[in-house]
């Protein structure tokens, strides 16, 4: 029998062990609540929530009628896994040669991968439009490509080819100095951020608009992302997903382009370079034309919408779809004719003879030209009134004389004479005048400024006078070198001669503006823009006419210089009658002008008009680059244009002779 005393020792004993015991515990519990609390704090943080924005689909770009001519469609991109391939660098080899290793090097795949837009929990996508018995080929050999996989992607899509590709521009991936640009636009966030709405901002991974309305109305065509909240752990192990919103597809965008008269715009003035092309500068010059390019712009003279925009040579967007590759872009870039520039509202030409309008204007005002009916005797030669130094003599083409014209004839026959007297009487009384009388007028029917269209890059142009030449010879002296401004300047000026310089959007505005009655609109590209769910364009944001200025063409002013450009069209010794010769359609007004380049450039052919010519309801310019006579070459392309708005078959464009 055990003892009372070692019952004792031995209850004393577990009961020193179990406060021992105790006291240990709430000892380590003191010091992991107290001491230790900071370093469990931060390996709490080691679990973190990520926010991942995932891209909405684009919204659809339509013309005026509701054609799709921008759209989405899910294509087939193989990503691959950035820790897949750091482990088992020899799949990106593979990968290039199984996708084609003169589209995707291997250095093309891991500068991808190196990429900073891309997220290293999301596989990156590194080919796009993958063809299905690549992909194919790819699953069935899953452990020769470690780490890739294919998934569907929505990318653009183009309906009609290549139609308007200037217009409707290009996407491609986000870079560091626009990304800086847009966030240094936005205003600074204040309070608290919420995850879904900075999802909306742009992003190191975003696709953007690039070009054309896929970048001016980018913020309305993106859309707005998915929203996924990621729980990982320090290894980036994902441990739970929660969606905290989806992907919403962006607007619509609806053009004022007319996607048929939009396709008759673009074969037109490609025939008419063919054309030109077959057909030599002059009898003296026997070179053939070179033609590389040119425009075709047609407006809508009631609001400035734009029905029409061509440019040539173009581009295939599609080309640009998930980032263009560097030889494709090196060939656009290193293409002498400049396919990617947009000639309607970034080429400059000297408007030649379709100046004369604004010259008309000016005159009759002003009252240099007295009146309308008052006669010049056009010899063919105009010298400049003594005293005189430098150049005296300037003469009509081939020194052609006219005899004696009025307003109205001298614009028919296109009398460079009449107008080389008008510049200079403006010039000598420039007392009473102002230096710029003429120039001032161009200027109120749009010319030398922005039209306001909602397109990016686009050129201001320039109308030459006294102080323009002067910033010009302080700006590059090399290039002009005199920086005074002399009669001779004045009398070419008057003819569109000299340094003005217009797009041919600016041109179409500017007989859109006269063909109204005297009000110049803004631009317009697109008519409104409305959600993914509306397909007849009802409802959304209008987006409706703007009144830019005003100018008073009162009919005493206006009638004589509308039938001198009704003539030119339709008189038997009008500069466009031979282009127009057998027409039924719409009647039409219009003036031809010849810009002269330096050598060894050839003449531009231009030709501006509007119709019907008795309730005008459009007006369009044509440009083509070192084209000849604007009547001989850019008057027919214009034909085909009218007899598409008449509804009549567009007939076979050809060259024709023209003094203008």
């Amino acid at each position: 029998m055990v003892s009372t005393g070692t019952t004792r020792l031995r209850l004393t004993i577990v009961g020193v062990v179990v406060v021992s015991l105790f006291a240990a515990l709430l000892t380590r519990l003191w010091y992991l609540q107290v001491l230790d609390a900071p370093s469990f704090v931060e390996a709490a943080k080691r679990n973190e929530v990520r926010i991942l924005c995932e891209p909405a689909p684009r919204g659809r770009i339509r013309d005026r009628n509701g054609e799709v001519v921008v759209d989405n469609e899910l294509t087939t991109a193989v990503t691959v896994s950035k820790k897949t391939v750091a482990e088992r660098p020899e799949t990106l080899p593979r990968l290039s040669a199984l996708l084609g290793a003169a589209e995707h090097p291997v250095e093309g795949l891991q500068k991808r991968l190196d990429d900073p837009r891309y997220s290293n929990l999301k596989p990156v996508p590194v080919a796009f439009g993958v063809p299905s018995e690549k992909v194919i080929f790819m699953k069935e050999n899953a452990l020769t490509f470690p780490g890739v996989d294919a998934v569907p992607l929505a990318s653009r899509r183009y309906p009609l080819g290549k139609l308007a590709s200037h217009v409707v521009g290009t996407v491609g991936p986000i870079t560091k100095r626009e990304l800086d640009r847009l966030r240094a636009e936005k205003a600074p966030a204040s309070g608290p951020v919420d995850p879904v709405e900075e999802c909306r901002d742009y992003k190191e991974n975003d696709e953007i608009g690039k070009t054309g309305v896929e970048a001016s109305f980018d913020g309305e065509l993106r859309g707005r992302p998915g929203v996924v909240a990621l729980e990982v752990d320090r290894r980036n192990k994902v441990l739970a997903e929660r969606r905290l919103a989806e992907p919403v597809q962006g607007d619509d965008v609806w053009l004022t382009i007319d996607s048929k008269l939009q396709a008759t715009a673009e074969e037109s003035l490609k025939l008419g370079l063919s054309r030109a092309r077959e057909r030599r500068f002059t009898n003296e010059d026997p070179r053939f034309l070179r033609a590389p390019g040119g425009s075709a712009v047609v407006v809508d003279v009631t609001d400035g919408a734009v029905l029409a925009m061509a440019s040539a040579p173009d581009f295939t967007p599609a080309d640009f779809v998930g980032g263009i590759s560097t030889v494709a872009f090196q060939a656009y870039n290193d293409d002498p004719d400049k396919p990617l520039t947009n000639r309607a509202i970034q080429g400059l030409y000297p408007p030649a003879s379709t100046f004369k309008l604004p010259s008309s204007v000016a005159g009759l005002v002003k009252g240099v030209i007295p009146s309308a009916d008052t006669r010049y005797l056009d010899t063919g030669v105009y010298r400049i009134p003594s005293p005189c130094s430098g150049k005296c003599d300037f003469q009509n083409p081939k020194k052609k004389s006219n005899g004696r014209v009025n307003l109205r004839e001298a614009l028919v026959v296109s009398s460079d004479t009449y107008f080389y007297d008008v510049g200079a009487r403006f010039w000598i009384g420039r007392n009473t005048y102002g230096q710029t009388a003429i120039q001032d007028t161009a200027r109120q029917f749009g010319l030398g400024q922005r039209t306001g269209i909602r397109l990016a890059s686009e050129a201001e142009g320039r109308v030459s006078d006294p102080e323009v030449r002067k910033r010009l010879n302080q700006r590059s002296p090399k290039a002009f070198p005199d920086p005074k401004w002399f009669i001779g300047d004045n009398v070419i000026t008057a003819i569109g001669q000299g340094e003005t310089v217009v797009t041919p959007l600016q041109l179409a505005m500017e007989y859109a503006t006269f063909a109204n009655g005297g009000t110049l609109y803004q631009a317009r590209i697109a008519g409104r823009v409305t959600t993914p769910g509306d397909p007849t364009g009802a409802a959304g944001i209008q987006l409706g006419p703007v009144t830019r200025s005003t100018i008073p063409l009162p009919p005493e002013l206006r009638d004589p210089i509308h039938q001198g450009l009704r003539g030119a069209v339709s008189s038997s010794y009008g500069t466009a009658s031979p282009a127009f010769a057998g027409y039924s359609g719409i009647p039409v007004a219009g003036k031809t002008g010849t810009a002269q380049q330096p050598a060894p450039q050839m003449d531009t052919a231009i030709f501006a008009s509007y119709g019907p010519a008795d309730a005008p309801r459009y007006a369009m310019a044509v440009v083509l680059e070192e084209g000849g006579f604007g009547g001989t070459t850019a008057a027919p392309v214009s034909r085909r244009l009218w007899e598409h708005l008449s509804g009549k078959p567009p007939s076979e464009v050809r060259a024709v002779d023209s003094a203008d």
